[in-house]
């Protein structure tokens, strides 16, 4: 099955809810799941100039819901937009087939679901959600955005949402919605990416593994630095062991410089679009790769240089002691 642009722009955006004298400047979307993240995506659109309809099992027993929505049961909420957020498990799927899957034919369902672990079940939740409903559009996006996000809109988490689907129709109109709501699209796409799309919340830490190998690479390079500068050549020139400053006061040395370094990588490539974008004379053309990489580790590194700078401050308030402990020891050895 095959949806035409005609077909797509004529029925996209119904310009009103059931009630013919409520309109939107943007048309309606449906939101299957009155859970957290529907709230926060129904809520969300509102404020961009959609209006939203909840389909939910228990409309009268709904609550919470953002002020303006209106709730129907999930047939009768199908009916009145073309695009419909599906904000369920996957467990109830088989229920949302049951109650409104005739009048889900020729819409655009977006599955923004997850799973708790990679690889627990034989296809993607958005392939499955397309095997029982094969006259949907269905197209995957949204599932790594979190409610925060969507609160925030976006300014203080990531902004890119990832989208994939079969039907590019289809994409353009979730695309269309990603933009509306101030946030960017990435099409990765068709429908078999879902997986990946699926698996990338549980990835444990994605963006951590350049700027860890970046930190650990500066610690071992200025400790080797300072081991030979400090230890190995009093020891070799002026006969002098000091290695027991190897664990305190060495270490001390290496923070603080690692932590400057990791905070001003932090901040340089904020400067470096800035100029670049300048240069350009735009600010939508898109950052290299390597730029765009190491903005998207920018958080990562600010967080490297606080913990080391942590350290700093923890090693700074142990140095005293250490000299104390020690002074006590040797006024006790002499009075003896």
């Amino acid at each position: 099955m095959r949806m035409t642009n005609q077909d797509m722009t004529s029925n996209s955006f119904p310009m009103t809810l059931s009630d013919p004298g409520v309109q939107h400047k943007l048309g309606t979307v449906c939101i299957f799941g009155t859970g957290d993240f529907g709230r926060s995506l129904g809520m969300r659109l509102l404020q961009s100039g959609y209006g939203v309809v909840f389909g939910s099992r228990n409309p009268r027993n709904s609550s919470l819901l953002p002020r303006g929505a209106q709730v129907l049961t999930h047939a009768e909420a199908a009916h009145t937009a073309r695009v419909i957020f599906v904000a369920m498990h996957r467990e109830h799927y088989d229920f949302l087939c049951q109650t409104a899957g005739e009048a889900l034919a020729g819409k655009v369902l977006v599955d923004v679901s997850n799973n708790l672990k990679r690889n627990q079940y034989p296809e993607s939740n958005a392939e499955h959600l397309h095997q029982l409903i094969p006259a949907a559009f269905v197209v995957k996006a949204f599932n790594t955005v979190s409610a925060w996000s969507l609160q925030s809109g976006g300014l203080d988490a990531n902004r890119q949402v990832l989208i994939c689907g079969d039907s590019c129709e289809a994409k353009q109109m979730v695309v269309d919605i990603t933009h509306s709501l101030g946030f960017t699209a990435l099409d990765k796409g068709s429908l078999r990416a879902a997986t990946e799309l699926e698996d990338y919340p549980l990835q444990l830490f994605p963006l951590w593994k350049l700027p860890v190998t970046l930190a650990t690479s500066l610690t071992a390079f200025f400790f080797f630095y300072h081991l030979v500068h400090l230890i190995i050549y009093a020891a070799v020139n002026d006969r002098e062991d000091i290695s027991f400053r190897i664990m305190v006061s060495l270490a001390n040395r290496v923070f603080p410089t690692v932590s400057l370094i990791m905070l001003a990588l932090c901040y340089l490539p904020g400067a470096m679009a800035g100029f670049l974008q300048l240069y350009n004379g735009t600010k939508y053309r898109r950052f290299p790769a390597w730029l765009d990489r190491w903005m998207l580790c920018r958080k990562q590194l600010g967080l490297l240089a606080l913990a080391l700078a942590f350290l700093h401050v923890l090693y700074t308030l142990i140095i005293p002691i250490r000299y104390y402990v020690r002074y006590r020891v040797r006024d006790s050895t002499i009075s003896k």
